[in-house]
Parts: structure tokens; C-alpha cells; sequence
């Protein structure tokens, strides 16, 4: 399951990226979603992008297309 696919509310735990160059996975992991983080999806703006997460205690918004790139497991 990858992030986009999460429903407002649900918890999960972030397992991998999927296809992300090296300039992706630093902005990642600058932002605080490193592998083995939990996040709570919170709400997408109204037209559904960006979403809005929570991780360790930070909102944070991310592109639709961003998350999908974001494999996690949810809690």
C-alpha cells in the first residue's frame, strides 16, 4: 500500500520508497519521513492534492504524486 492511498485518519508506518532518484529521497528524508516513521494521514486539500500527514509530531504537506511513491503499512 502506498501513502495516496490512505484514508483521512488512518495510521501507518512508513516500509520503503518506490522509485525515487536520489534528490526525492533526500527531500524525504530532510522533511522527517524516514523509513520506520509513523505518519497519520490527516486530510487532502479540497481538490485532493496536496495531503496533509503528521510525523513525529510535524504536519507536513506532500504531493498526491510524492506519496505514491511512499510504500507503508498501516497500523
Amino acid at each position: 500500500m502506498t501513502l495516496d492511498q490512505l484514508q483521512p485518519g488512518q495510521r501507518a508506518i512508513i516500509v520503503a520508497y518506490q522509485a525515487v532518484d536520489r534528490g526525492v529521497r533526500k527531500k524525504l528524508l530532510s522533511i522527517g519521513l524516514l523509513p520506520d516513521s509513523q505518519i497519520q494521514y490527516i486530510r487532502s486539500a479540497p481538490l485532493g492534492d496536496p495531503m496533509q500527514i503528521r510525523s513525529e509530531g510535524s504536519n507536513i504537506a506532500i504531493q498526491k504524486s510524492l506519496a505514491a511513491m511512499i510504500e507503508v503499512k498501516t497500523l
